[in-house]
């Protein structure tokens, strides 16, 4: 048997809590100490080869489809086996064709007016000089967005109850916590959730309430009321024959591989996919974002003469799209800190990376961090620079979004909504850091947010 790079010293469960307590400081560190690629063995997942050199990333993300499966275990404990996630081959290619498009090009251009009302919305509720917690804020901003490209702007108006449930089950499963159970019980947790969320959903049906008691009986009741509303949804638009843009209406426009109309299950899981996975990757980036520009006021001066053009009461987003140094912001924030910086695959058949030969089996992937902090790839990478974003560098060295054939859907849409959010946000208000201000990152579920929340000063700007 080929033997794996080698790895950190220690056990499962310590190099577990080496990532879990410090993930950033873990994964850049990793390669400079053991070399690369490393082994990185995980509680309650086993063996994963990572990868840090931009070329052997350009590597994996090119290898055939066919050749490769989803390896992100840890995620099982959140979403249901008919996710997207877990799809593989012509039924993966389907579900990724429908669920893209309201999320790319045009489609996208149409969300900016109701992103930056929404945005106008949130901070029309800060007070001058109060402490404000700004992830809360931004999940507010960025889920409002999201239901609309999800499910349609009625819905988004009308379905209220929808709002608060998805809102309270994503803040209750990104968080440390959780990400702790699904590494120690993750198998017992997916079973014990659907099996809890079924009795419920049909409780509910029934005309019931679903009781709280229980091992996670919060968690699952909110998880099935959640299901239910969007059942509800699922089969009043296919009766309405509706033609919208949303994701739900193509998903019952087209019809699925096979050539008949995709279940209700399945078109509910994929709702609660994009729920789950793109809600809090925005919201955490917009939230990493101004935690690095904190640090730089500079850069927020130039942020904001860069925009002050477009930023009038009725905003020009075609010319906030021209903001390069914006932009260049943007992607500097996510180098620096990538909300997601594993994205592990399953070699189906014997694959060699960079001269590495990796077993069928083998767990592998790039270390996304440690491709964002290369010196070999960025010459200074320790230093916030948007400007280099505005020079070349080299694309495979940035995938803050994974790539290949897997590659984050809402990619696009993340960047789109955070543009309109801080070109609001940093012309209309001065923000400061709160006491006890953090850098420090931690595990949410399956993202890397901050480890204490932020909470800044805010002053509104004449």
């Amino acid at each position: 048997m080929t033997a794996l790079p080698p790895g950190p010293t220690g056990s499962a469960l310590s190099q577990t809590l080496r990532f879990s307590s410090d993930p950033y400081g873990f994964l850049k560190s990793a390669p400079l100490e053991i070399g690369d690629p490393f082994t990185f063995t995980m509680l309650g997942e086993g063996a994963m080869v990572l990868f840090s050199q931009h070329e052997h990333i350009r590597q994996i993300f090119a290898l055939p489809r066919k050749n490769l499966r989803s390896a992100n275990e840890t995620v099982r404990f959140l979403l249901d086996e008919r996710s997207i996630v877990f799809l593989e081959g012509e039924e993966h290619r389907h579900a990724r064709k429908v669920m893209s498009t309201p999320f790319s090009g045009r489609t996208l251009e149409g969300y900016a007016r109701s992103i930056h009302a929404a945005t106008v919305h949130e901070l029309s509720g800060f007070a001058d000089d109060a402490l404000v917690p700004l992830h809360t804020a931004f999940q507010h901003v960025t889920f409002d967005a999201l239901l609309e490209a999800i499910v349609g702007v009625e819905e988004a108006e009308r379905f209220a109850a929808l709002r608060g449930h998805l809102l309270s089950y994503v803040d209750g499963a990104l968080t440390p916590a959780m990400f702790a159970a699904a590494i120690t019980v993750g198998p017992w947790l997916q079973r014990h959730t659907a099996k809890a969320v079924a009795a419920k959903s049909a409780t509910l049906r029934a005309g019931g309430a679903p009781s709280a008691w229980g091992p996670l009986g919060s968690r699952t009741s909110t998880l099935a009321r959640c299901a239910v509303l969007l059942h509800e949804l699922v089969q009043e638009r296919r009766e309405s024959d509706a033609q919208g843009a949303s994701v739900l209406d193509r998903f019952l426009q087209r019809p699925g591989p096979d050539g008949s109309p995709v279940a209700d299950h399945d078109i509910v899981q994929e709702l609660l996919t994009l729920f789950v996975a793109g809600h809090d990757t925005t919201s955490i980036g917009l939230t990493w974002a101004m935690v690095a520009l904190l640090d730089h006021p500079e850069v927020v001066a130039r942020i904001r003469e860069e925009v002050a053009p477009f930023m009038g009461t009725g905003p020009d987003f075609a010319g906030l799209a021209r903001c390069a140094y914006l932009d260049a912001v943007i992607s500097e924030s996510l180098r620096f800190y990538p909300p997601s910086p594993l994205v592990p695959r399953r070699a189906e058949v014997d694959v060699t990376i960079g001269g590495v030969q990796l077993p069928a089996g083998t767990r592998f992937g790039p270390n996304i961090i440690g491709a964002h902090f290369s010196e070999a790839a960025w010459g200074d990478p320790h230093v916030f620079r948007p400007e280099r974003f505005l020079d070349e560098h080299p694309s495979s060295a940035f995938v803050p979004f994974g790539g290949g054939h897997r590659k984050c859907l809402g990619a696009a849409f993340t960047r789109f909504e955070m543009r309109i959010v801080l070109a609001r946000l940093l012309t209309d208000f001065d923000v400061t850091p709160g006491p006890k201000h953090s850098r420090d990152a931690s595990v949410h579920g399956i993202l890397i947010g901050t480890k204490k929340p932020l909470k800044v000063q805010v002053r509104r700007r004449t």
